[in-house]
């Protein structure tokens, strides 16, 4: 099967939630014997997945002198009254080019499936479904009018009414609608849209079980007596700011009065600024799965956001025992004191104190937790888009 994945081009390389699951999901359908391409605006070349490596192809040199217009893609979307931040998610809707290089690559390439990943992705997609009859399927990675509602600030009635028209639009012309996750799939509902699977994001479920993090506590300074609290994302998206400063001005903070010493390790792009000596902050690192093996407990107070959780996964393979919020679970069906610890933000200091203190307790989360996600590995979510695309809907 020949599938075309149109998508923002931010994944090179794959270090945030989008970029992951856009790279694994087309590195994962490769390895099973499906040819992948890539279509993107941000690269002046389409991709070929070969052999796990994104191979570049060429576009017609008439294609060279139609310029990626940031500029104007982002007065486009501050007049639909959508947040600017969201521009990449959604200049998509009148970027005519990215229709273009997306019917080329389906006639060069004989495309038999254009897989879209956000809604506005699908307008290109459907363009070529349109001239061409091929089918498409529209990923959503969150439900983006819920989502946005959830973080935007000061988002008006016409940005509302905006994000509602391109989710139905985008979703009731696609062949197949694929939430990552259940709770997604109601709020498709709500919108009354109807989806066919959720097929979730997945994880590198081997890489996370070899970190070696007592490099990496050695090149910190963390001795062993120190309780090492982790948290990481793409630390200036608003839900992961706010779970960070919850985690600096209340749960640390609590922590302190106990008689363990902790300390916490905020891993991930564009941190915030720090003057504690028992916060570690590192910005992006490479070996992730290093930084989560060196700690003793992850925290997760996430209040907002959509999707499913990536870094749940993570820190389940790494086997690193996790207390999280209800939000932050959305889309993991695990159990509260079967696989982690489920806590109220308010009630935080007191689970992680009392998680750190019982060392049974934690080696039978993680040995629950690494069982529980391996029907999340890469291989498992590129058998369930082969199953469905071959089965229909």
């Amino acid at each position: 099967m020949k599938i075309c994945v149109v998508s923002r081009g931010d994944i090179f390389p794959p270090n945030h939630g989008a970029a992951v699951k856009l790279y694994y999901t087309m590195t994962s359908l490769d390895s099973t014997g499906h040819d992948i391409y890539f279509v993107t605006e941000e690269n002046n070349r389409y991709y070929h997945v070969e052999n796990g490596k994104f191979k570049e192809r060429k576009y017609p040199k008439l294609f060279e002198k139609i310029f990626y217009n940031v500029g104007f893609y982002k007065k486009f979307v501050r007049w639909l009254d959508v947040p600017e931040k969201d521009w990449i998610l959604y200049h998509p809707i009148v970027n005519l080019n990215l229709w273009i290089r997306t019917l080329f690559v389906v006639l060069k390439e004989e495309v038999d499936v254009i897989q879209s990943e956000f809604p506005a992705f699908a307008f290109p997609a459907l363009f070529t479904k349109f001239l061409t009859g091929r089918e498409v399927s529209l990923v959503e990675h969150n439900v983006e009018y819920f989502r946005i509602q959830e973080t935007a600030d000061n988002l008006t009635e016409r940005g509302k009414k905006v994000l509602r028209f391109v989710e139905r639009f985008a979703c009731g012309l696609s062949d197949y609608v694929i939430p990552v996750s259940r709770e997604d799939g109601r709020r498709l509902n709500k919108l009354s849209i109807d989806y066919s699977k959720v097929i979730p994001i997945g994880v590198d479920v081997e890489r996370f079980e070899r970190g070696d993090g007592q490099r990496v506590r050695r090149e910190l300074g963390v001795d062993e007596d120190t309780v090492l609290l982790i948290y990481h994302g793409v630390l200036n998206y608003p839900p992961n700011q706010e779970a960070a400063g919850i985690l600096e001005e209340k749960i640390l903070p609590e922590l302190r009065e106990s008689d363990k010493k902790f300390k916490l390790l905020l891993v991930g792009g564009y941190p915030p600024g720090v003057d504690d000596d028992d916060m570690i902050v590192t910005g992006f690192v490479d070996e992730l799965e290093d930084y989560i093996d060196a700690a003793d407990l992850a925290v997760v107070p996430l209040k907002s956001g959509g999707g499913l959780t990536m870094k749940i996964l993570e820190y389940f393979s790494a086997g690193v025992p996790v207390v999280a919020t209800e939000k932050a679970m959305e889309g993991i069906d695990s159990e509260d004191g079967e696989h982690l610890i489920i806590s109220k933000v308010e009630d935080f200091p007191k689970n992680v104190l009392e998680l750190s203190e019982d060392r049974k307790l934690q080696n039978e989360l993680s040995k629950r937790a690494r069982d529980f996600v391996e029907k999340f590995s890469w291989k498992s979510v590129a058998e369930m888009y082969e199953n469905l695309y071959k089965e229909g809907n």
